[in-house]
């Protein structure tokens, strides 16, 4: 395990490499530039003279050829520095290392939830495929109809639908106060920020609920599109398991059905839900480029949205690795969690 750990590890080097020049160069040929970025005024024009631009460009390293751009920018890069924003004049590691945490921690519960309701939605529908029909219709092919609506829903509408019911002033909102009820307001979840103006004076408790309740639907949204995909994707691996010669002979040796279900065919099963792993974590992290816009919640989804808006090309590199990083971790973590749940998966 420890030698395919460290060619692993290895091999990420090269892949990080060509995914840094694919980004390098499309960012490159994309329309715009940050001297242009920088120098629009209210009505979009430029307001900065060639002179100005010209002078800017230099600043930024922008007159240089492209392998050259590329080759001081990889320079730094090896020594975990990924200069200074073109557009905030920061840099740009202290600008990821403050919104990386809140990024990773709302695709970690994602991911948490999205198994945790998905594996057992699809072992309920898995376990009434061949139920009664009524059962059946119920537990089976209505809750693959309503999964397959909601993997069908874009984030972004999810997002709007969840803000026009739920937020203050929305219809559920609005609802409560035309009829004068109380004793719900729980119900209305705030939005924009992490916490409300003036939390820091509630107790610690307070002060959770209240961080807590900002997340709760930007937390619905990303976990919609993949628990609906997860559902049933371990729905299908589940029938395929059930229905395989090794669980017809343990039935067959008088174990009980509760333990060819959860002992054999779950275990089994699980193997290519970790395969899942693989595509569901870069989808979040994408995803986060939306939620985190919509919602207003400095992560890396919103640095990376109005860097790219800027045409921030510093930035915008930064970002891409980081990502890709992640993704990579992601993959190695599926690989090593492979020969946990499998004993005949070998690495050495």
């Amino acid at each position: 395990m420890t030698s395919f750990l460290i060619k692993r590890l290895l091999l990420m080097i090269p892949t990080l490499l060509g995914i840094s020049i694919v980004v390098f160069c499309i960012i490159r040929w994309a329309p715009g530039s940050p001297v242009r970025s920088e120098g629009r005024g209210e009505g979009g024009e430029a307001a900065l003279d060639a002179n100005l631009s010209k002078f800017r460009a230099e600043m930024l390293g922008l007159n240089k050829p492209l392998p050259v751009q590329y080759w001081n920018w990889l320079s730094k890069v090896v020594q975990l520095d990924f200069g200074n924003s073109m557009t905030e004049h920061r840099p740009i590691r202290d600008m990821i290392w403050e919104r990386v945490g809140l990024t990773v921690k709302m695709n970690l519960v994602t991911d948490f939830l999205i198994y945790l309701i998905a594996i057992p939605l699809g072992l309920l529908a898995a376990r009434n495929r061949v139920a009664p029909p009524l059962r059946r219709f119920v537990f089976d092919t209505m809750s693959g109809w309503s999964l397959l609506v909601l993997y069908s829903v874009p984030s972004i509408v999810i997002s709007t639908f969840l803000i026009i019911v739920l937020s203050r002033g929305g219809l559920v909102d609005s609802l409560l106060q035309a009829y004068q009820i109380t004793g719900w307001s729980w119900l209305i979840m705030p939005i924009g920020g992490v916490n409300s103006p003036g939390s820091d004076q509630l107790s610690l408790g307070a002060y959770l609920v209240d961080v807590g309740r900002h997340f709760v639907l930007p937390i619905i949204a990303m976990t919609a599109g993949g628990l609906a995909y997860m559902s049933r994707f371990s729905r299908n691996m589940l029938l395929e398991n059930l229905q395989a010669d090794y669980i017809r002979t343990a039935r067959a040796k008088g174990l009980s059905e509760r333990k060819v279900v959860y002992v054999h065919a779950l275990r089994n099963s699980l193997l290519g839900m970790i395969t899942i792993l693989v595509d569901i974590l870069p989808a979040m992290i994408g995803g986060s480029v939306i939620i985190e816009t919509i919602f207003g919640l400095p992560g890396m989804g919103q640095l990376l949205y109005w860097a790219v808006l800027r045409r921030d090309y510093a930035t915008i590199q930064a970002l891409s690795l980081v990502g890709a990083g992640l993704t990579l971790a992601a993959m190695l973590l599926a690989d090593v969690l492979y020969a946990v749940v499998d004993p005949r998966v070998r690495y050495d």
